[in-house]
């Protein structure tokens, strides 16, 4: 039985769309190991990467040992937008809620030993942004390890990609006109 759900899980990573597959196991990456200090109100950019590509993998951990410094967001923006698309508490967005690191493995995302891991695909047409901010009640100064793959993208720069932001500004802007929100 064991191979039967082997071969099952070849055969679907097999049908998988482009944006899920790592192009021919070449990436870009960035990992660092430093003190990284963010003042009350401040942001801190983790990575600037060109595209076009696609992160395939974002690990962070910090020296708190699982207890996560709740004021501490992460912003991911793509391209040149002046909003992020991803704006949110940093442990929130690995699954450590209120900050409180709980060891637990999926597909697109594990926490182990308090260091927060993502395989979630994200392409992007001419650059991505991560940054961290601080919108705590304290400055935030700890050694923190960091690494981001992105694997080169096939399309030519320019090209755009559908993005959660500009879906959800369109739900919401077809919401109002219809009447629903007033």
């Amino acid at each position: 039985m064991a191979n039967l759900l082997l071969l099952q899980s070849n055969v679907t990573a097999q049908n998988t769309p482009d944006l899920y597959r790592i192009t021919g196991g070449v990436t870009r990456s960035q990992m660092n190991f430093h003190q990284i200090p963010v003042p009350k109100g401040g942001e801190q950019v983790l990575a600037d990467f060109k595209g076009p590509g696609k992160v395939t993998y974002f690990y962070i951990t910090d020296d708190t040992v699982g207890k996560w410094y709740p004021g501490l967001g992460l912003k991911v923006l793509w391209d040149d937008d002046t909003y992020p698309c991803i704006a949110m508490p940093l442990s929130d967005f690995f699954g450590a809620v209120g900050g409180r690191t709980v060891d637990y493995q999926s597909a697109p995302m594990q926490i182990n030993h308090s260091c927060f891991m993502s395989y979630l695909p994200m392409p992007f047409s001419n650059r991505a942004r991560f940054v961290l901010a601080n919108d705590g009640d304290r400055d935030y100064s700890q050694k923190v390890a960091y690494g981001i793959d992105v694997a080169p993208s096939s399309r030519s720069p320019g090209t755009t990609f559908p993005s959660a932001s500009a879906a959800a500004t369109t739900s919401m802007t077809s919401a109002w006109k219809d009447g629903i929100g007033e």
